[in-house]
């Protein structure tokens, strides 16, 4: 795909690449469902390694799409994996996690579960606070920022050349219109 920065024609690239994306970003979140549904959260870990592929293919394709200007294909995406990371993870809160956690550590007596509860809350914890944290900066890096800069004529492939080419940035703020034009 990097190639396609430097052709005079990238069209074939990006949509070869379009089609590869979008069939691993299937396939990672299908993964990530088939180990939830047979394994529960004892196999949380792979679960999380599935789940972060399948965000990187589904950023990859919006900007893939961002770059041959496809707007409505770029929000199609970019809400696709928003909504699918969602139905995934959306109904697993602290309550599962420390159920899981728990039953790791067998049978115990009344005194030992307050233990248990009060040792493995703070991991449960910030397993779920990853979990929200994923989710928000998925619904929140949307596409919907590039989505705006396209239907604003915004040229995609220039605006994400632009960023790429930029060393000294760790990342990008797209402010509102109003904001653009009187700063």
């Amino acid at each position: 795909m990097d190639d396609a920065w430097v052709m005079a024609d990238p069209g074939p690239v990006w949509r070869a690449a379009d089609g590869v994306l979008s069939r691993l970003e299937g396939r990672f979140f299908d993964r990530a469902a088939q180990i939830i549904d047979s394994q529960g959260l004892p196999a949380w870990q792979a679960v999380e390694r599935f789940l972060d592929a399948a965000l990187l293919a589904s950023a990859t394709l919006v900007s893939v799409r961002t770059a041959t200007r496809e707007v409505e294909a770029v929000r199609k995406a970019a809400e696709r994996g928003a909504a699918r990371l969602q139905r995934l993870t959306g109904g697993i809160g602290l309550r599962q996690m420390l159920v899981f956690d728990i039953s790791r550590e067998g049978v115990l007596s009344r005194a030992g579960q307050v233990d248990a509860l009060t040792r493995l809350q703070p991991n449960a914890l910030a397993q779920v606070t990853r979990l929200r944290q994923r989710e928000e900066v998925t619904a929140a890096s949307s596409g919907l920022a590039l989505e705006r800069l396209l239907t604003a004529g915004v040229d995609g492939r220039a605006y994400l050349q632009r960023m790429r080419d930029e060393k000294n940035v760790d990342y990008a703020v797209v402010l509102p219109e109003a904001e653009l034009t009187t700063a």
